[in-house]
């Protein structure tokens, strides 16, 4: 049998709450304040722990806990790593800076190494790839309408046995509803305990590919367990599948006149024609607007922001930033199906869009939250994140005005 390629959204893995900085949560009973929504809404409950930003953030920042979107992972660094820098000293735990102005994106794609690549690897041409392994190109439509951004080596299945022959916990992942297109990813482990994972590309990233039903029936996901999402075809609690999905950080990653599809992380004939993150829209909608998903803002009505999927690595690179320049978004937001503060490496995340003052956040109710470490700013240049008020949270206080 082969597991069918969920999306994150139809999964119930995008239940998250907010990214909350340490200057959020400190107050309670003021005007202004507004209560956090839980569950699938963008702004859950807030809470405390966690850093913000990623691998080497600096911060003291405290994430939102009683949701299921944390931060970005930042696990013990106590430097703010510089926008665009490669260096290796902005580790986990590390205390030391990485350069600014550094070489941004890097890596995948290339000419073949000469030693060919397992499953899961970069590759031009099927010369790269191990044998049995055949190369899945970025300008080709082979994995439905997508390719892979950097290529993939890869193979076609009908079963798990199939891949499991090539690499140990491997899976058969369908990539058409009809289960009819069929090839061999990579198992992986959300979090730090699975590191290193996906072959350490940064457009790869460790995604949910299918659940394994439980007996426990369920409504949403917070009826079920660690490591479990409610499977919405069957109302049942369903152990995660994760594999390494292509996971492009932008239209840099895709040849020609392709771009980043950041719904299914893949690149896509022509110009984007989606929203961009950040934008208002409607999720009752027939087709959904954004070039991502649209997540909900508010627990009444249908009001929501525009958001997609990235992957934590080394460079921060994605969500349509490139390591230059000031960025319009960034990998923000974790998921469930990584577990609350273990963040790694390789791990499917959200895109969340940034700001410098509240009028740059689209929507009722959503502002420009205002982040005092400095991380933002030293990463990719901004003063805040677009986001709703959460419980105890005020204009005043939390957020970004305009001059």
């Amino acid at each position: 049998m082969t597991v069918m390629r969920k999306q994150l959204a139809a999964a119930g893995a995008l239940a998250v709450a907010s990214l909350v900085t340490s200057a959020c949560g400190s107050s309670s009973g003021d005007d202004d304040a507004s209560t956090g929504a839980t569950g699938a809404v963008l702004g859950g409950t807030s809470g405390s722990g966690g850093n913000i930003a990623a691998q080497g953030g600096s911060g003291n920042a405290s994430a939102g806990k009683g949701g299921t979107a944390n931060t970005a992972g930042g696990t013990g660094g106590n430097s703010a790593a510089g926008r665009g820098g490669t260096s290796s000293d902005a580790g986990r735990g590390g205390a030391s800076t990485a350069g600014s102005g550094g070489t941004g994106k890097g890596g995948s794609g290339g000419t073949s190494s000469g030693t060919p690549g397992p499953l899961g690897a970069a590759c031009n041409v099927d010369g790269d790839c191990a044998k049995n392994l055949t190369c899945i190109t970025s300008d080709s439509d082979t994995l439905g309408t997508f390719g892979p951004a950097g290529g993939l080596c890869t193979m076609e299945c009908t079963d798990h046995p199939d891949c499991t022959a090539l690499t140990p916990g491997a899976y058969c992942v369908a990539f058409d509803e009809a289960g009819t297109i069929a090839f061999c990813l990579e198992g992986c482990t959300p979090g730090t305990a699975g590191e290193p994972k996906c072959q350490e590309r940064p457009d790869m990233g460790c995604n949910l590919v299918g659940l394994e039903d439980s007996s426990t029936e369920c409504e949403t996901s917070d009826d079920c367990g660690n490591g479990q999402l409610c499977n919405p075809d069957t109302s049942r609690c369903g152990a995660v599948i994760t594999a390494c999905n292509p996971t492009c950080a932008g239209d840099f990653d895709c040849p020609g006149e392709r771009h980043c599809d950041f719904s299914s992380g893949m690149c896509a004939d022509g110009p984007a024609d989606g929203l961009p993150f950040g934008s208002q829209c409607d999720t009752s909608a027939a087709t959904d607007p954004c070039n991502g998903f649209c997540v909900a803002t508010s627990v009444t009505g249908t009001d929501g922001m525009c958001m997609g999927i990235c992957s934590l690595n080394a460079d921060l690179v994605g969500c349509g930033w490139d390591g230059t320049g000031d960025a319009d978004a960034a990998c923000l937001f974790q998921t469930r199906l990584s577990q609350e503060d273990d963040v790694g490496t390789g791990d499917i995340m959200i895109c969340g869009a940034l700001c410098d003052c509240n009028d740059d956040c689209a929507g009722d109710g959503v502002y420009c939250i205002s982040e005092d470490t400095g991380t933002l700013e030293a990463i990719w240049g901004r003063l805040g994140y677009c986001r709703p008020l959460t419980e105890g949270e005020t204009v005043a206080k939390n957020t970004v005005a305009c001059e």
